[in-house]
C-alpha cells in the first residue's frame, strides 16, 4: 500500500486568561468527517494557495522560517501562519486584529503514515484579546466553545490535541522555548526537538 504524502497544514490555539483560569477554544468534528471524526480540535486546516504571499511581498515572519518546517522557505512559513488565520477566521468567526508576527508557535506534528489522510500541522497560540468579531463559524466545528482546562482535558481529544495543550501551558509559564515534532512510528507517537 502506497503511504500518502502529508499535506502542509496549521492550527490555532486561541485562549483566554491564564493559570487555572486559562480557556481554550474548540470544537467538535462531525460525526461524519473523513478525518478525525467527532473529536475536538483547535481549528485548522489545510494550507491553499490564498495563503502565500505575492511575489515581491515580504514572507517571513521573525523566528517562524526556522521553526515551522518550512526548510529555508519564507513564503511557505508565511503561508502556514496564514492558514491558521485564515482557517480559525472561517470555522469560529474570529478575525486577527494584529500581524500575524505576534502569534506563538508551539510545534508540529504528521499524522501517522497509516492514515489514508496525512497532514503535517503547524500549531500557533494567540490570546483571545488579539481577535474581534462574535464567536459563529461556518459549521465545520460542532459544540465550539471555550473550554477550562478541566472541561477540555475531559473532552474526546486525539494524542497532539493533548499534546498542544499541554505545551502552551508550559510556554505560557515561561518555560523554555523548544521546537517539539510529534511524529510516529506504528502506532506510538514520538517526540523530537529541533
Amino acid at each position: 500500500m502506497a503511504v500518502a504524502r502529508p499535506r502542509d497544514a496549521a492550527s490555532m490555539l486561541v485562549y483566554d486568561g491564564t493559570g487555572v483560569s486559562l480557556k481554550v477554544l474548540l470544537g467538535r468534528r462531525p460525526a461524519r468527517a473523513r478525518f478525525m471524526p467527532d473529536v475536538f480540535v483547535y481549528p485548522g486546516g489545510a494550507v491553499d494557495a490564498t495563503d502565500f504571499p505575492a511575489r515581491g511581498e515580504p514572507g517571513d515572519y521573525p523566528g517562524f522560517t526556522s521553526l515551522v518546517g518550512a526548510g529555508n522557505c519564507p513564503r511557505k512559513a508565511r503561508a502556514l501562519a496564514q492558514a491558521a488565520i485564515r482557517e480559525t477566521r472561517e470555522e469560529t468567526g474570529l478575525k486577527l486584529s494584529c500581524d500575524a508576527g505576534r502569534l506563538r508557535y508551539l510545534g508540529r506534528a504528521i499524522t501517522p503514515t497509516e492514515s489514508a489522510l496525512r497532514f503535517h500541522a503547524r500549531f500557533f497560540a494567540a490570546p483571545g484579546s488579539l481577535f474581534k468579531g462574535e464567536l459563529a463559524g461556518d459549521g465545520e466545528l460542532l459544540d465550539l466553545d471555550w473550554f477550562s482546562l478541566d472541561a477540555a482535558r475531559a473532552l474526546p481529544l486525539v494524542d497532539v490535541t493533548r499534546f498542544m495543550l499541554e505545551k502552551l501551558l508550559r510556554s505560557l509559564a515561561g518555560a523554555k522555548q523548544d521546537s517539539p515534532l510529534l511524529c510516529y512510528r506504528g502506532e506510538r507517537a514520538l517526540v523530537r526537538y529541533r
